[in-house]
């Protein structure tokens, strides 16, 4: 998987599917949330946010439906 960049939105596709970050500044803070969505089961689930960018994109990298 490889990510994509589209303004403040990450993507990162798979075989089986796909991360999907995206930043929000609500309340002054600067927060990044992360998910996930199954192309063949309709799994979807979201991860804790984090406060950088690369964290979140680490907590995504190590999870154990990366593909690659």
């Amino acid at each position: 998987m490889k990510w994509e960049k589209n303004g403040t939105h990450h993507v990162a596709k798979g075989e089986e599917g796909y991360f999907e970050i995206n930043e929000s500044r609500a309340g002054g803070r600067r927060r990044f949330w992360a998910k996930y969505q199954s192309y063949k089961t309709g799994k979807m689930f979201r991860m804790r946010p984090c406060d950088t960018l690369r964290e979140m994109k680490v907590a995504c990298e190590d999870n154990y439906y990366w593909e690659g």
